[in-house]
């Protein structure tokens, strides 16, 4: 399947389950109270974290190796440990439930009581993100586009149903619908697979050493959440709950917009990576990418300047028919919001070093993490006692500013290291 092809696919399913889930944000934000959202942004940071723990980084690991005979041979063993761990680390939480009910914050108390539904859901969408990276990896997006508009319309059907059909409502409302959903996308993805993939049982040792293979990527995407969290992490402890709830919602709504990227990098990492050989061919086009990027992007934030300006000095009685008042009186935010988030996407296109397997990425990418999570600490409180939540936002920006010109700094390396090594091989 060419790349454009697969963009197509990408794009719809990305589209469809998006704007559905879109729905269901909007939705789920007005029916519930402001301090059921709060928790639901925790929630959503916590079941991100155990994700990611829970699949070891498998995905992006085995997305990294270009032998196809190898991914397949990879790919069982990943799902067995999944679900090894998975029973684990779930009878080790019940066991020492006392200790969590004792030292845990109130806010994820709430959270802990609906320990075994949540951590359900988590398993079920830790062999769902297996099975969609499976399908990107070897270019199966016709297979991905089913599964994630699948897995969206279920979610949607199960909020609506739950909510008016059986009087379900706040944080419930919620878990639920993300159960019942999961486990609909969760029956589909394995009947998709079934016919090409057998679990197989692995040893110990053997699960060790595909566990530390993979270690690098998890302590990434761990540590990369945890940043990516970090600003509204540390406004649990300063701000008000009104102005978490703000921050919440508009950085849930960035969020939800990462399609965009998801969808460049879907269609042409996996590409890249079967032709590194090819790479200045992406050098030669960059220009012309960045270029039609930064029209793009400069007419979307022009347009949000004006929209925000509009309803920040109208009273658009209609809009809260949909959205909370509290949070259309802080529409600024989500401006500042979309500035960092146009900057971050370039990194898509940057971060294709971390797939060239010659090169050494483990220490790389730990230190950008890292990096990261400590500039968060310095320059978030810092931006709240300035400017409170647009301050903590302006920080939100500037440290994706920074980041994004690493990954640039990475990039160019990535392209000078090829041309070296054609250089050696001409010679």
């Amino acid at each position: 399947m060419n790349v454009k092809t697969k963009l197509l696919y990408f794009f719809k399913g990305s589209l469809i389950s998006k704007a559905i889930g879109l729905l269901t944000f909007f939705f789920l934000a007005k029916v519930v109270s402001l301090e059921t959202f709060g928790i639901y942004t925790i929630y959503l940071f916590i079941n991100e974290m155990l994700l990611i723990s829970l699949t070891y980084g498998f995905n992006s690991y085995i997305l990294r190796n270009s032998s196809k005979e190898v991914r397949l041979k990879l790919f069982p063993k990943a799902l067995f440990i999944i679900i090894v761990t998975f029973i684990i680390f779930t009878v080790s939480i019940l066991l020492s439930k006392s200790l969590f009910l004792e030292y845990l914050p109130s806010s994820y108390l709430v959270i802990f009581n609906s320990f075994m539904v949540v951590i359900t859901i988590t398993f079920l969408q830790s062999i769902i993100k297996m099975i969609s990276g499976y399908f990107i990896s070897n270019h199966m997006a016709k297979d991905h586009m089913k599964i994630t508009i699948l897995h969206s319309v279920a979610k949607l059907c199960m909020v609506l149903l739950l909510f008016y059909v059986l009087n379900i409502s706040e944080l419930n409302l919620i878990l639920y619908s993300l159960l019942i959903s999961s486990v609909i996308a969760f029956i589909f993805g394995l009947f998709l697979i079934k016919s090409f993939i057998n679990i197989k049982y692995i040893s110990f040792k053997e699960s060790m050493v595909l566990i530390y293979d993979a270690s690098p990527f998890m302590l990434k995407i761990i540590i990369g959440t945890f940043g990516l969290y970090l600003s509204r992490l540390i406004l649990d402890s300063m701000a008000t709950k009104e102005e978490l709830a703000v921050y919440s919602f508009y950085l849930m709504i960035i969020f939800q917009l990462s399609f965009f990227t998801n969808i460049i990098s879907q269609s042409i990492i996996p590409s890249i990576r079967d032709n590194f050989n090819k790479l200045d061919v992406l050098q030669n086009n960059l220009d012309k990418y960045l270029k039609k990027y930064y029209i793009l992007a400069s007419i979307v934030l022009l347009l949000t300047v004006i929209i925000s300006y509009f309803i920040s000095n109208k009273n658009l009685e209609i809009l809260e028919l949909f959205v909370k008042e509290e949070y259309l009186e802080h529409i600024w935010l989500f401006t500042i919001l979309m500035i960092s988030f146009f900057i971050g996407s370039l990194t898509v296109v940057f971060d294709v070093w971390q797939y060239h397997e010659l090169m050494n990425v483990k220490l790389k990418l730990f230190t950008i993490s890292i990096s990261s999570v400590i500039a968060g600490v310095i320059v978030y409180p810092i931006g709240y006692t300035i400017g409170n939540i647009y301050g903590v936002a302006i920080g939100y920006v500037i440290i994706t500013s920074s980041f994004t010109y690493v990954s640039l700094y990475f990039f160019r390396n990535l392209i000078r290291m090829i041309e070296s090594e054609k250089h050696i091989h001409n010679s």
